[in-house]
Formats: structure tokens, C-alpha cells, sequence
């Protein structure tokens, strides 16, 4: 399929840029594994001469510096009214569906994933923990859920 979107797109002078992520919990990266993306580097280059390739190394050090950066993100919610005030820190208040539509989503559209980090099963998909949890929920039985 990406040999196909790549003719497709020859006579457009369309740049094509290959990045391969190579990953590791080491602290550093073998002279092999050096010699390996050299080699990767020159195949896909036969294949692709037009390509831009590049392998990116991360090691143990780089993954601890991304997991442990700041990923904050300040983003404004245009509400519809005054929040009415419940507690110290609970508000209710009305926001417009395609306002609250934008503030879930990217400049891409796409969902902004980060907000539902702490609900574990929607990243999960379909699968049998999910499946039998959905017929428990769906039982009349006296089960304790």
C-alpha cells in the first residue's frame, strides 16, 4: 500500500521522510546495532532514492526525560453561562456541544487523548475482560459487580 501512495505521488516531487524509532532500555546503543541502521538506511534508499531516512535512537536516559517532562497543556472552555458554584471546587455550568467539541479535540480534530488518560479501559478496545464485564453489567442476576 505505501509503495503504491508513493508512485502515485512521484510526479507531484511529493518529499517523502522514513523515520524509524529504534527503542531501548539500555543506557547505550551497541556498535552493531550502529552498523544495522546504517545498512537499513542504504536498503530503503535503493528502494526509495528520493527518501529522506533516518534512524532515531532512544535510550533508557531519553525515555525517563520524556516520560517524566512536563506534558501541560493550558487550553480555554468558552463557557455558555456562569458556572454556579457547588463547593470550593465543584462548578456546574453549560457550555455549547460544538464548543465543548472543540475543546476535546486538536487542531487535527482528532481526540484529545490525554483528558481520558485515568479511564484505563478506553484505550483496551474490544477484548474478553471487556466483553465479560459488559455482560455482568447487562445481567439481572443478583451478582455483586
Amino acid at each position: 500500500m505505501f509503495r503504491d501512495v508513493v508512485t502515485k505521488f512521484i510526479r507531484s516531487q511529493v518529499k517523502i521522510k522514513i523515520t524509524y524509532h529504534y527503542v531501548t532500555l539500555a543506557n547505550e546503543c551497541h556498535p552493531n546495532t550502529l552498523q544495522q541502521a546504517e545498512e537499513l538506511k542504504a536498503k530503503v534508499g535503493e528502494i526509495y532514492p528520493s527518501a529522506s531516512v533516518i534512524v532515531n535512537f532512544v535510550d533508557a536516559n531519553q525515555l525517563m526525560d520524556m516520560y517524566n517532562s512536563d506534558s501541560e497543556v493550558t487550553i480555554s472552555l468558552n463557557l455558555a453561562d456562569n458556572p454556579i458554584t457547588l463547593s470550593n471546587k465543584d462548578y456546574v455550568s453549560l457550555v455549547n456541544v460544538g464548543t465543548f467539541y472543540k475543546f476535546i479535540s486538536d487542531e487535527n480534530g482528532a481526540l484529545r487523548k490525554g483528558y481520558f488518560e485515568s479511564n484505563v479501559r478506553d484505550y483496551q478496545g474490544h477484548n474478553s475482560v471487556n466483553s465479560c464485564i459488559a455482560e455482568t453489567l447487562a445481567s439481572t442476576s443478583a451478582e455483586d459487580f
